[in-house]
């Protein structure tokens, strides 16, 4: 998935702000492992490291989380093969909306949270601006609506979000979503199971 020209522009605003300005990139090896607001899945001595950065409105990381890393979660990660860590990389309002909530939520219900947002596009993206579909979702998933009130105002939290998407840009040429760094290598779209369970296998034969 490409994104919005106008959210483009906001993004280039907010990157020549003092507060985007004034922090230091980090290094590609910092970003090829877990960062704060990272969803880690899996043991951290797994052979493989998957990154997946995702737009949580994007429709083709809907269908790799249905069709891949759910697979992921019911196999390699238990197993210890795989440790899979999620990043958002917001594309749109909406879907810097979502992340924002889904930080928001407690740690444990992170994964399920996004995981209902990416199966329930059609409800909550076709709203036409409107957030109430996306906040009913989350009302359901036990967040107050006081807290989703705090949560959408948490400057803070917000200019992470966007900075996140930047360093990905910037650092390891994040251009679209998903892409995924599979121990390093960059792999761009929605990886069949297949081709990623022979990068996986791949890696392996290595060790």
């Amino acid at each position: 998935m490409r994104f919005r020209p106008f959210f483009a522009l906001f993004l280039l605003i907010f990157a020549a702000t003092p507060l985007a300005m004034a922090q230091a990139d980090p290094t590609e090896a910092e970003l090829l492992g877990p960062r704060p607001n990272d969803i880690v899945m899996g043991q951290a001595d797994a052979p493989v490291t998957i990154i997946e950065y995702a737009s949580l409105s994007c429709s083709h990381c809907a269908d790799f989380y249905k069709n891949t890393v759910s697979a992921l979660k019911a196999k390699e990660i238990p197993e210890g093969t795989v440790r899979l860590v999620f990043r958002h990389f917001a594309g749109d309002p909406f879907s810097l909306n979502g992340a924002l909530l889904s930080l928001c939520m407690p740690q444990a219900s992170r994964d399920a949270y996004i995981a209902t947002l990416l199966a329930n596009q059609q409800t909550w993206l076709n709203a036409r601006g409107d957030l109430e579909p996306l906040k009913t979702i989350t009302l359901q998933a036990g967040l107050s609506a006081d807290a989703i009130s705090t949560c959408w105002a948490d400057k803070t939290q917000k200019d992470a979000l966007l900075q996140t998407r930047l360093d990905a840009e910037k650092v390891l040429g994040v251009e679209s979503t998903p892409t995924l760094f599979v121990n390093g290598e960059k792999m761009v779209g929605a990886i069949s199971l297949e081709t990623l369970r022979e990068k996986i296998a791949q890696i392996q034969g290595k060790k």
